[in-house]
């Protein structure tokens, strides 16, 4: 089944199976896909973000995000991502990201990933982030971060798992679970949340994802 989903066809879109976490595959070519995301760390209002992506190419992928603020509109963001290695069980996948971000009033912002995936079976996947962050400005320094997920099918349409966050500039750490549902074929819904671990994290960190793929 997932080396079904993860296969650039028509017939078989991928789905993501983490919210903090991206994986190693991208859309197949002309696939389309719209997502909402819903952010809060417990300080101000929501934080959503609205997120068209497509596939230019085989093994690509790119999206635009409008980002808020509650319901202002406070910034956007333009993704790029690229795979490195063919689908295959049982082992490190890898792909790279690269996002240029602007908020109101800030410096452009440029993010680097590189993209580690492992899917054992059908239904288990791993992933790890190793993030790279930095203003595009003077005296703008590195922020250094990873991410890592677990993620296993229990029932036909849904799966549970756990992800966590280490953000060593600002010494945020957190911990906790992840949950997806397909509600269809096409829309899966998402859930994670992240228990603060150090005392610079906030105490909660929750982030939800709706991704319709056509």
């Amino acid at each position: 089944m997932l080396y079904a989903l993860c296969l650039p066809s028509s017939a078989h879109a991928h789905k993501r199976n983490f919210v903090w976490s991206y994986e190693w595959f991208t859309p197949y070519l002309g696939e389309r896909e719209t997502e909402i995301w819903l952010n809060a760390d417990g300080e101000g209002p929501w934080k959503p973000w609205l997120e068209y992506e497509f596939a230019p190419g085989d093994h690509q992928a790119m999206g635009l995000y409008l980002t808020f603020e509650g319901a202002t509109l406070n910034g956007w963001k333009l993704e790029n991502r690229r795979q490195f290695s063919e689908f295959a069980l049982n082992k490190w996948l890898h792909a790279a990201y690269l996002e240029l971000k602007k908020e109101t009033g800030g410096a452009h912002e440029v993010e680097a990933k590189w993209l580690l995936s492992r899917y054992v079976g059908d239904d288990e996947a791993t992933a790890i982030n190793l993030v790279a962050e930095k203003p595009l400005a003077a005296g703008g320094e590195v922020e250094w971060e990873i991410t890592s997920g677990w993620s296993k099918l229990v029932r036909p349409r849904l799966r549970i798992g756990a992800e966590a966050v280490a953000k060593f500039t600002d010494m945020e750490w957190y911990l906790g679970p992840t949950i997806s549902y397909d509600v269809s074929g096409h829309h899966r819904v998402l859930a994670g949340l992240g228990k603060g671990l150090t005392h610079d994290s906030h105490d909660l960190i929750v982030r939800v994802i709706s991704e319709y793929e056509w």
